[in-house]
């Protein structure tokens, strides 16, 4: 009833939606366009620029305004009076640009494109300034930079083949008493592998459909960004633009709330993670630098790897015409701005672009110490402090999206992705920033701290909360909750900010509250079928290197669009291809990663600090105080993505 009542809601919103026929649409410049690269640039003075145009017209044209009407439905709609073009200039513009001569290439490419555009459309077009040409000769040198990062990943490399070589030798001790036994891949693939639910504390063995959670959440993420960058080199746009009238398709353009998932498992892991070291520790003020500190240290050390990479020799991996918009840009900004990766503030800075995705991990740290700093009080000063911070979380999206006039929710609109998101203040205010994500996670806070009191006194729930049917409602509303988004995809007049700001302070704790109810589901037993599915054996690999998926896959997914050379056909099988494809190289990428880098140095670090910074502090690895307990159910230690 839920999907019928909804799918009847957005045909209705959606009917207004209109469309060109084939005819009129193909009557409009391609939006698109890439000259062959390689032939190219191979030739004696091959030059190839990617343009960005702006059309124009300087006397009445119906064309024109049929362009700018259809590209005013600004929500489903591309831009069609801006072009993206690859262009060969010694071929496609021969007559305006020789070599060796002082025209300019843009000066040469306005003038090319003005007299095509013209003569096909009598329309013209504006070059903008950032123009950027490719040559055969063209390279970029190595450096001092790129020298450093090549030698710590060869370090990296050849202390992996010592620790395994002592491992097969058997002469590498304990990784507490032994630094190259940190290295040993075969006993770190063991850990990788381990079942979960084998660790001393049968409390955490409850834990284990977070495996399965945090893998599909993974999943779902790596999906909804796959897609993203494609629309850059389509040669049918308008098969993106029909969409946007199926309903359905609101899991992909809504789905960005999905990363709430994450906020509420990282709260709620920090939560019990303290709860159950109250139980043996004295827990004071002094946890804060001491938590914050081994969040910073459980979670850099691989990230800064990956992040000296994206910064160095990932510049030198491939070309094409959309290789310096893609990565390229990165590359530079990493170089520019890696320091505010490193000290978890780079989602404050909107025009820092360096490995994007990773505002996530900037806002988990901040939530995280403000989580910290709650948790410690106890009593009623907690209680009180966890509403006035849920109050805030509702309050300040509300309060950004109706002061600053921004959307409710990240309209994932055709032409965002073709700005790679820069320019939108919806995602630079309200939904990459740590305050504004506060209630996802003080709902992940409440729910652990539930959990843990009715665990501790044998609480029985009532029997409302143990009647199946509410809990298999769960999964369901989560969907309704994310198609419920679509009613502000509706053409036309926009939404009142009174129903807009409501909205956006609402809809993540109703997401959060649902994830909450599921959590608590699986860890009372309330039924044998999403709880089957989340404590699946076959999730423990993904979530265990979901970190490092996560820090890995919009790099992938850049990489196959950057080198791309021609303009591809979008279709479902097409679509599909490209999504599964950029979820097993995540996955698949992320297990060296994490084998060679991420757990290495995670022992590392334990070994350097006596064990102190990664197994009795919390938040840490493991409550408990063996080895053994880092291995159980690879849960506790994994409260990040």
């Amino acid at each position: 009833m839920i999907f019928f009542v909804l799918f009847i809601l957005f045909q209705n919103s959606y009917a207004e939606i209109t469309s060109l026929n084939e005819s009129e649409y193909i009557r409009m410049p391609p939006l698109y366009n890439l000259d062959p690269f390689e032939p190219c640039i191979i030739q004696p003075g091959g030059v190839y620029c990617f343009v960005k145009l702006n059309l124009v017209t300087d006397e009445p044209s119906d064309l024109y305004t049929m362009m700018q009407e259809y590209s005013a439905r600004t929500i489903t709609h591309f831009n069609h009076t801006t072009l993206q073009y690859g262009i060969c200039l010694p071929k496609t513009c021969s007559a305006f640009y020789q070599r060796n001569t002082t025209v300019d290439r843009e000066v040469a490419l306005e003038r090319c494109l003005n007299e095509s555009l013209w003569r096909d459309y009598k329309l013209k077009a504006k070059v903008s300034n950032n123009v950027e040409c490719y040559t055969k000769e063209d390279s970029i040198k190595i450096d001092t930079s790129d020298i450093t990062v090549g030698a710590v990943i060869a370090t990296l490399l050849i202390l992996n083949v010592i620790g395994s070589f002592l491992e097969f030798q058997k002469r590498a001790d304990d990784c507490e008493r032994g630094f190259f036994s940190c290295f040993s891949i075969s006993r770190n693939w063991q850990r990788m592998v381990a079942p979960a639910g084998a660790g001393s504390e049968p409390r955490l063995t409850r834990l284990k459909g977070f495996h399965g959670l945090k893998s599909i959440t993974m999943i779902l993420v790596i999906m909804s960004h796959a897609l993203l960058p494609f629309v850059l080199n389509i040669d049918n746009p308008q098969y993106i633009e029909e969409r946007y009238n199926n309903p359905m398709f609101m899991l992909f353009t809504n789905g960005a709330l999905v990363i709430q998932t994450f906020f509420v498992i990282s709260g709620f892991l920090l939560a019990y993670n303290l709860q159950l070291h109250r139980e043996t520790h004295r827990v004071s003020w002094t946890v804060l630098p001491r938590g914050a500190l081994n969040r910073w240290l459980r979670l850099t050390p691989v990230y800064a790897v990956v992040l000296a990479v994206t910064a160095t020799w990932l510049r030198h991996v491939g070309t094409g015409p959309l290789w310096q918009l893609l990565l390229g840009s990165e590359s530079e900004h990493c170089r520019r701005d890696w320091w505010l990766n490193l000290l978890y503030v780079n989602n404050y800075f909107d025009d820092s672009h360096c490995m994007p995705q990773t505002w996530y991990l900037a806002s988990d740290m901040q939530l995280y110490i403000i989580g910290l700093a709650a948790c410690a009080l106890t009593g009623w000063g907690r209680s009180t402090l966890l509403a006035l911070l849920l109050l805030a979380g509702v309050l300040m999206p509300a309060a950004h999206t109706y002061f600053q006039d921004l959307d409710a929710v990240l309209i994932i609109s055709p032409e965002l992705p073709r700005n790679l998101f820069t320019t939108d203040a919806t995602f630079n205010h309200t939904y990459r920033r740590g305050h504004t994500n506060l209630a996802g996670f003080v709902v992940g806070l409440a729910t652990a701290l539930m959990v843990y009191h009715w665990q501790k006194n044998e609480y029985k729930l009532p029997k409302i909360m143990k009647q199946r049917f509410i809990y298999w409602l769960t999964f369901p509303g989560l969907v309704a909750v994310i198609m419920l988004g679509g009613i502000f995809y509706k053409e036309g007049p926009r939404p009142s900010v009174y129903l807009r700001a409501p909205y956006a302070g609402l809809v993540r704790p109703v997401y959060a509250g649902i994830i909450g109810l599921l959590i608590v589901g699986m860890i009372f037993k309330f039924e044998n079928v999403y709880r089957g599915i989340l404590e699946w054996r076959g999730w423990v690999v993904p979530s265990r290197v979901s970190y490092c998926a996560y820090i890995l896959h919009v790099a992938f997914i850049r990489l196959l669009n950057a080198t791309r050379t021609t303009l591809v056909h979008a279709t479902v099988p097409h679509l599909f291809e490209i999504v599964l494809s950029s979820i097993v190289i995540s996955f698949v990428a992320a297990i060296p990663l994490h084998l060679l880098v991420e757990v290495p140095l995670q022992k590392v670090v334990k070994l350097l600090t006596g064990g102190r910074a990664l197994s009795k502090t919390p938040g840490g690895i493991t409550p408990c105080k063996t080895d053994g307990c880092d291995k159980g159910t690879g849960v506790v230690n994994a409260s990040y993505v």
